[in-house]
Formats: C-alpha cells, sequence, structure tokens
C-alpha cells in the first residue's frame, strides 16, 4: 500500500468519529442581537485579533514585503512595492491570525465529536461561501485558544530573518507556500488565479526536467501538495449548507402544504376514494384508505414530518433539527439584512473599521462610487 493510500485511510478513520457542523449552527448568534449591537460585537472581536496581532505586526509586515517580491521574481517581474498604510498593515496582522486560527480549527474538534466548518479570514462576516463561516463569527476565546496553542509558529514568524529569502531554494518554497495559502482560502477558486497555476507550472517542470535529481524530488513533492490542496476533502463535504438547507425548506414547505389541502377535505368529508386517488398522486401508490383514517385525527404538521422524511430520505427526527437549521438560516440571513442598511447609515469611518477589519474581497461601496482622484 502507497504511503498517500495509507494517510488517505488514517485521515478517513480520524474522521469517521466526527461531524463537521453546518455554518448555520455557528453564524446565528446575530440573531439574537440587534444592530447596534451586532456593530458592538464585531468591533470587541476585531480588537481581539488585533490585540493577538501586535507582536507579530513588523514580521508579518517584512515577510509579506519579502514573499510577494520573491513570488513576483520568480515569474520575471521586477517591482519596487508601494509602503502600505497603517491600516493596511493592521488588517495585514489581523489576518495573519486569523489564518493561524483558522489552520489550528482545521485540525482540531470545536466541540467533542464536532469540527468547524472552513473558516474565510478575509472579507466581512455577511458576505461569505456557502460551506464556510467568517473568523468574527468565533468568540473572542475560539480565536486565543488556537493561538495559544500555535506558540511554537508564532514564536518561529517572530524569529524569522529576511537574508534567508535571498536563496532560491527559499524563494522556490516562498511561491509554494503562497500559493497553497491561496488556494486554501479561495478553495476551487484559486484556479482562476495566475499564482497556483503558474507555481504547479513551475513545479512540474522542474520535477520532469531539472538536471538535479534532488532538486526534481522537491519539486514533484510540492507540485503533489498543491495538487492534494485542490482535492475536495469529501470527509468534511457538508451536506447541510446554506443551500441545501434552503432547499430542503422549500421542498417540506411544498410538501406541508399538499398536507394542508389533503386534510382540509378529510375533515370536509371524511376519507373518500377520490381523496385517497389525490393522495396516491401527490405521495405514492403505497398510501392506503387506513392513512386517510388515521391522518383524519392528526396534526397535518405531524403528517407533513412522516411524509416529507419518507419523501425526502431523513428520519423524521433529522428532518425536524434541518427544518431548524433552515429557520436559524433565514433568521441569520434577515438579521445581516438588517444590519448591512445599518452599517450604510454610520460614518464612513466607522464603516470603515468593518469593512477595512480584513483584506477585502472587494472595495467598500464607497470607494467603488468614489470618482477617480486626478
Amino acid at each position: 500500500m502507497s504511503r498517500r493510500s495509507k494517510g488517505s485511510r488514517s485521515r478517513s478513520s480520524c474522521r469517521s468519529r466526527t461531524r463537521t457542523a453546518s455554518p448555520a449552527e455557528f453564524r446565528s448568534w446575530v440573531t439574537r442581537h440587534v444592530p447596534e449591537q451586532i456593530r458592538t460585537e464585531l468591533l470587541q472581536r476585531i480588537r481581539n485579533l488585533e490585540e493577538l496581532a501586535k507582536p507579530l505586526w513588523t514580521p508579518i509586515r517584512d515577510l509579506t514585503r519579502h514573499l510577494a517580491t520573491t513570488t513576483l521574481g520568480t515569474m520575471g517581474v521586477t517591482v519596487n512595492l508601494p509602503p502600505l498604510s497603517p491600516e493596511q498593515d493592521r488588517a495585514l496582522a489581523r489576518h495573519a491570525v486569523a489564518n493561524i486560527a483558522a489552520e489550528y480549527w482545521r485540525q482540531h474538534e470545536y466541540r467533542p465529536g464536532v469540527l468547524l466548518p472552513m473558516l474565510q479570514t478575509v472579507g466581512v462576516p455577511w458576505d461569505v461561501a456557502q460551506d464556510r463561516i467568517h473568523v468574527l463569527d468565533l468568540p473572542p476565546q475560539a480565536i486565543r485558544v488556537a493561538l495559544a496553542a500555535a506558540a511554537k509558529s508564532t514564536r518561529r514568524l517572530r524569529n524569522a530573518r529576511g537574508p534567508g529569502l535571498e536563496n532560491p531554494i527559499a524563494q522556490f518554497h516562498f511561491q509554494v507556500a503562497a500559493a497553497l495559502s491561496t488556494i486554501g482560502q479561495l478553495g476551487p477558486w484559486a484556479l482562476g488565479s495566475a499564482l497556483p497555476l503558474i507555481t504547479l507550472l513551475r513545479c512540474l517542470v522542474l520535477a520532469r526536467y531539472s538536471p538535479s535529481r534532488e532538486e526534481a524530488l522537491v519539486a514533484a513533492g510540492a507540485a503533489d501538495a498543491l495538487l492534494d490542496a485542490l482535492r475536495p476533502d469529501l470527509s468534511r463535504r457538508m451536506t447541510r449548507t446554506p443551500y441545501q438547507l434552503r432547499e430542503l425548506r422549500a421542498r417540506f414547505i411544498e410538501i406541508h402544504q399538499a398536507v394542508l389541502d389533503l386534510h382540509d377535505g378529510l375533515r370536509a368529508s371524511g376519507p373518500s376514494r377520490a381523496l385517497l386517488t389525490r393522495a396516491k398522486q401527490r405521495f405514492g401508490a403505497t398510501i392506503t384508505m387506513q392513512h386517510l383514517r388515521r391522518w383524519r385525527r392528526m396534526d397535518p404538521l405531524a403528517i407533513a414530518r412522516q411524509l416529507g422524511g419518507r419523501e425526502l430520505g431523513r428520519s423524521e427526527k433529522a428532518l425536524r433539527d434541518l427544518l431548524a437549521l433552515a429557520e436559524r438560516l433565514e433568521e441569520t440571513d434577515t438579521a445581516w439584512v438588517t444590519f448591512v442598511d445599518y452599517v450604510k447609515t454610520l460614518p464612513e469611518d466607522q464603516q470603515r473599521q468593518l469593512l477595512t477589519a480584513l483584506p477585502v474581497l472587494v472595495p467598500p461601496e464607497s470607494e467603488k462610487a468614489a470618482p477617480p482622484t486626478a
């Protein structure tokens, strides 16, 4: 058996005893607060990232500039990077802390038997991929736990020095690290970014054509790492993403409405051949007159759960749990929409505290609307 096969079996065995929680479970905290309270809570969580990041500001900035310069250099691009603003400096440091927390919680149970969904560490918490939660959805204590556990890594980062990056081998490893980071953040959409593709191409070319066997082995290992990062981890594939929950709820509402229509007929005229035909057409040929007699005395919602569980391939308990999650998701979406409307009423500097706390995926609305300056 190959080493990779053994590793795959080990990971699968380890994760078979755990489940990845639905994003709806961790994003619903906003439903317990009004917009002013949500803003206060978010600012507290941002300050927590900033406090944890303070010792790392200088090394993170220096390492990031070296990484960007050397990565661009491997692609034949020579450019003097402009200095970052203090606001960008802080966002970069907060982002580094968020990434440390994301990597820690990717590998550890948040609760016994429960893994967190993937953590998004850029942008804002009201705009996340459907299979993820935002780092600002986590309470400060969860970030502190991750940083404390990753103390050795942060010490290595603090002690890192730039001159080693002049070495071509170090430059190569930093380019691979940057590509892996891009894949980790964007998932399959990383293939739309030049860096992962160029890095993978470089690794494959070196692995095939390098005159040095050692260099070829290193490049082949890096190519494997990049391809492994792109492969979907089906052991963590969720069946309770927001899209799936919304679809399930819509189908259940349709089933419930059909039951209500049938139940109205049962209460009005009792079981009949005509109602039995309707029931068979909608819920299947196994429906009998005995079902109709029993349903006449039952609550329509209980009937819908029985039929819905059978139609949707879920137990009644699982269906109740999933519908509760779907309802929580709808309340969460509503709370965030209300909060975004509230944020737009704030002064611009207060908006930026929230919109640029972490590196942004798109410019804030105020920047997109601003006219170009001369």
